[in-house]
């Protein structure tokens, strides 16, 4: 049997995505370094800037769209490095609220300069930034509805 899948465009456009993606990743993970923060974490620190200090895990995960423990795992290591505190709300019994530390503060404000991401995007336009977004966004709500459709049974 031979599949020539290199033939059809939908394929190499998969193809191109993930490895745009993978390349993107690498990219931020370098200079995400310099600040010993994940990926994940930099956008942990952006979600709970965004939202305000003494949200609750819960609130944090449905931000970053994330399960909730896969979050909560996560805030606990980001609490080990000093970024964030939890602490019991005594508002709300048996939830958490989630600041962060100074030392989470200052992270946050330095990775959010993106500066690598620019790099890769600078040889692009407004508009077709702006027409790139807009065709991702497009390929999101598809294979959503897809998503949908497989887990509905229909």
């Amino acid at each position: 049997m031979n599949i020539r899948l290199y033939g059809d465009t939908d394929y190499r456009l998969l193809l191109l995505l993930g490895r745009a993606g993978d390349m993107l990743s690498k990219v931020r993970r370098v200079e995400l370094d310099q600040y010993h923060i994940s990926p994940i974490e930099a956008l942990a620190l952006f979600c709970i800037s965004e939202i305000g200090n003494g949200e609750t895990p819960a609130e944090v995960s449905r931000k970053m769209r994330r399960r909730h423990n896969t979050v909560t795992a996560l805030l606990g290591r980001m609490e080990k490095k000093g970024l964030l505190t939890r602490t019991r709300n005594a508002e709300r019994n048996g939830t958490w609220r989630i600041d962060l530390t100074a030392k989470g503060e200052v992270i946050c404000r330095q990775a959010v300069s993106l500066s690598s991401v620019h790099g890769v995007m600078s040889n692009f336009s407004e508009g077709e930034k702006l027409e790139l977004e807009s065709y991702l966004k497009t390929i999101c709500d598809n294979a959503n509805v897809q998503l949908n459709k497989a887990t509905m049974g229909d």
